[in-house]
């Protein structure tokens, strides 16, 4: 039987020092379940410091993840893989869900291949959907530009007409879309809603 293939990743403040001895737990582990380790990655940050934003160690484990160098990667827990929730919903989507490669955190006693990591990581999906839905909602609510398309429209509705609305109703009537009186008078679409509107919704 071909032996599992596993990526150590740790994460570690530089207060602590170093923590080889950690290391040699999660390669302890490994040869426990017999599975071969094929890199170890690891990143170091100071507490407070806006790069811990910059973790090459996780940017190399993503790209050999996509390249199919590994099916597992083992972590301390949770606070070792990802710095926020919101993190730990997208590096789920990326690590199992996009590249089919198994995350085992071994103090959280959490791993994807059994039935309840199966379960969280089916949870976690759909919590990053919802996440996401929201951002796009709360992105469109705060658009910076959505008041000036808002008054460009606006603008573009109220603006005079050099077609004469009556002639607009009466191919209306006659049973031409408004794109084909758009085509035929070479006006634009709005001049033709505009001159149409009433008509539709019965205003006299």
């Amino acid at each position: 039987m071909k032996k599992q293939r596993v990526a150590i990743y740790h994460c570690v403040s530089t207060t602590f020092g170093c923590q080889d001895d950690l290391i040699d737990e999660l390669v302890d582990f490994t040869k426990s379940q017999n599975w071969t380790v094929v890199g170890i990655y690891r990143d170091e940050f100071v507490p407070g410091s806006k790069k811990r934003r910059e973790r090459p160690g996780l940017g190399k484990l993503r790209a050999r993840a996509a390249a199919k160098r590994f099916e597992r990667v083992l972590c301390k827990d949770y606070c070792t893989f990802a710095r926020s929730a919101f993190d730990f919903l997208n590096l789920i989507k990326f690590f199992y869900e996009k590249h089919h490669v198994n995350l085992t955190f071994l103090e959280d006693k959490f791993d994807t291949s059994s039935r309840k990591g199966m379960m969280i990581a089916s949870l976690t999906n759909t919590i990053w959907k919802i996440v996401n839905i929201r951002i796009l909602v709360s992105a469109r609510k705060h658009d910076p530009y959505a008041a000036a398309r808002r008054a460009l429209i606006k603008q573009a509705w109220n603006r005079p007409s050099h077609f004469d609305p009556e002639t607009i109703r009466a191919l209306y009537r006659e049973g031409k879309s408004e794109r084909e009186i758009k085509t035929a008078l070479g006006c634009s679409i709005v001049t033709v809603y505009r001159a149409t509107y009433r008509l539709k919704h019965g205003i006299p």
